[in-house]
Order: structure tokens, then C-alpha cells, then sequence
């Protein structure tokens, strides 16, 4: 039985994307382990996303890879989150790193992407969290 999450997927589309984003998931951890990034546990196998997470001594973060499901449209963005907690609570900063990009250009700039969001992760630092970030309080 076909089980779907999505609204603007058919049920074609959407296993021949699962089968298309399970090979690319292979190539990415292969490519984002070199910089630490490891992939998070799944929770949702039916989902068209990953996650890779980042934990060093100082940060914790993220790249997220994540269907779009707009109406017509097969399309992906990647973002970015960094954070830095505190005895009072987390500093952090996310951004999409490329927005609505078709799946039929996965295999072709995937590696400038990917080397986008690592740059702009390695990019932030203590500093810019602390100073000009979004802030949480640990309630």
C-alpha cells in the first residue's frame, strides 16, 4: 500500500525519487564525512529528505536536504543550521543554502552545493552566533 506524506506527488514520482535520493544519499555521506558531518537517524523512512549533523566541542548543527512539494514542481532545497548553547540557552543560525532546485539537476551541482553549505558552515563562528544570531532561552 502506497503511503504518501506529500500532496503535489504522484505515486511514480515519488519512488522513483526515493530511488534516485537513496544513490545520492550513498555519494553525499561519502562526501560530507570527510568534514565530520555524519547522517542523523532516520525517523520518517517515507520522507524525501536527509539530515547530516555536526557535533564538535564547541558547536552543534547541520545540513538538511528536503523536498519542496510544491504543485508541478520536483524540487529540493538545502539549508544550513549552527548553533551555540549556553548555560541561559542556544545561539544559532540557519539559512538555505540553495532554494527550489529541480531533481533532475541533482547529479549536476551537487558537489558545488554541498561545498557551499560546509564553507558556509565552517564560516560561522563563535562570535557571529553570540552577536548576531537568533537566541533561545533554556526555560
Amino acid at each position: 500500500m502506497f503511503y504518501n506524506i506529500y500532496k503535489n506527488i504522484t505515486e511514480k514520482e515519488y519512488y522513483a525519487l526515493k530511488v534516485e535520493l537513496n544513490k545520492f544519499q550513498e555519494v553525499v555521506n561519502k562526501y560530507l564525512e570527510q568534514f565530520s558531518f555524519y547522517p542523523q537517524r532516520k525517523k520518517y523512512p517515507e520522507a524525501l529528505n536527509f539530515d547530516f549533523e555536526k557535533y564538535d566541542d564547541n558547536f552543534l548543527g547541520g545540513i538538511g536536504f528536503s523536498y519542496d512539494d510544491l504543485p508541478g514542481k520536483l524540487t529540493f532545497t538545502l539549508n544550513l543550521i549552527k548553533a551555540y548553547d549556553t548555560p541561559n540557552g542556544r545561539y544559532y543560525h540557519s539559512e538555505t543554502v540553495v532554494k527550489s532546485f529541480e531533481a533532475k539537476d541533482l547529479w549536476k551541482n551537487y558537489e558545488q552545493w554541498f561545498k557551499k553549505a560546509v564553507d558556509n558552515y565552517n564560516s560561522i563562528s563563535k562570535e557571529d552566533l553570540t552577536d548576531y544570531t537568533e537566541f533561545t532561552k533554556i526555560s
